[in-house]
């Protein structure tokens, strides 16, 4: 199959763009960096993803067969691959977030769960881009296919609470004995999901006639707690952690970072997934990297690529000034 991906070098969508072309499919990649080609059947173009005339001509020139856009984030976009792929692909398949469920009226959360979250923009709006996919699916019959990641790390990212610029920056506080913040009481539950876990979930949904017109959360089943992700990275780093607690409600005051999106609207609330629709699709799935293998991949791809090894001054002195004064900036 001929398969464009527009955003696909990401952090979900790197595996995704390898493993479709291992498998022998013609990959294009639609982004809007300029890069060196990537592989003979990668094709990498650079461009303005948002851009009608581009994308149907990519549709046209390629003959695509199924795009996946990871990069949409407005209803324009939207509305654009809409124009752009309508009567033209077999299948469109939407990168949400599970961040559009109301948190506060669900735990055990399924696709039919209640949405809408009061304090995320970002969830809104791929909220409404979500109804307007359907919308063009149950009125013209646009190919879609939603899904709905929760939180998705990689060789060089982790889940961590609160951070600043870099995920290095809280490494290097607890490499230096210094204390790092964990929002609440750090007894929250959390479920995340190694990118290339996400993958092999992913890949499944691709050209599968059933997913057309359906939504589908695509996350981990381990469910750890805050604290134990970061005794966890601790115990890996062979370091006694100092954790400092501070309430979500307080960290939301800061005008300094937008805790309100990542960690009110987000992190601050116990979930809990139930997978068994994705699994109907692809009933052998199940996550290979758990939480702690994933944590040693980190380190060990951080101690062979040193230069990203990024510190941020700027959070590391917030952090500072935040728990010796016990006021949020």
């Amino acid at each position: 199959m001929n398969i464009l991906l527009i955003g696909g070098l990401g952090n979900i969508g790197s595996p995704i763009t390898w493993q479709l072309a291992e498998m022998g499919h013609s990959v294009y990649v639609l982004g809007r960096k300029k890069i060196e080609q990537l592989q003979p059947n990668i094709i990498y173009i650079s461009g303005n993803t948002e851009d009608f005339n581009l994308l149907q001509s990519l549709q046209e020139q390629y003959a695509i067969d199924i795009v996946i856009n990871f990069a949409i984030q407005t209803l324009t976009q939207a509305e654009v691959n809409i124009n752009a792929f309508a009567n033209r692909v077999k299948q469109f398949i939407f990168i949400s977030t599970v961040t559009v469920l109301d948190r506060e009226k669900n735990v055990v959360l399924t696709e039919e769960s209640e949405c809408g979250n009061p304090f995320s923009t970002y969830a809104q709006t791929k909220l409404k881009c979500e109804q307007l996919f359907l919308n063009a699916y149950h009125e013209q019959q646009f190919p879609v296919t939603i899904v709905r990641p929760s939180q998705t790390y990689s060789k060089d990212k982790l889940p961590l609470s609160v951070k600043g610029k870099s995920y290095w920056s809280v490494i290097d506080r607890i490499l230096n004995d210094k204390p790092v913040i964990i929002h609440g009481d750090g007894t929250s539950t959390w479920v995340s999901m190694h990118s290339n876990d996400f993958c092999r979930g992913f890949i499944p949904l691709i050209n599968h006639p059933q997913t057309i017109g359906e939504i589908y959360h695509l996350t981990g089943d381990e469910i750890l707690t805050w604290n134990m992700i970061y005794h966890e990275l601790a115990r890996q780093l062979n370091k006694n952690i100092k954790i400092v607690h501070i309430p979500t409600d307080l960290l939301e005051k800061s005008k300094k970072y937008d805790f309100r999106m990542s960690i009110k609207g987000d992190k601050q609330y116990s979930v809990i997934f139930n997978n068994q629709k994705i699994k109907k699709i692809c009933p052998d799935f199940q996550c290979h990297i758990a939480m702690k293998d994933g944590i040693r991949l980190y380190l060990d791809y951080m101690d062979k690529h040193s230069d990203l090894k990024v510190n941020d001054p700027e959070f590391d002195q917030w952090c500072d000034e935040v728990i010796e004064r016990g006021v949020i900036l």
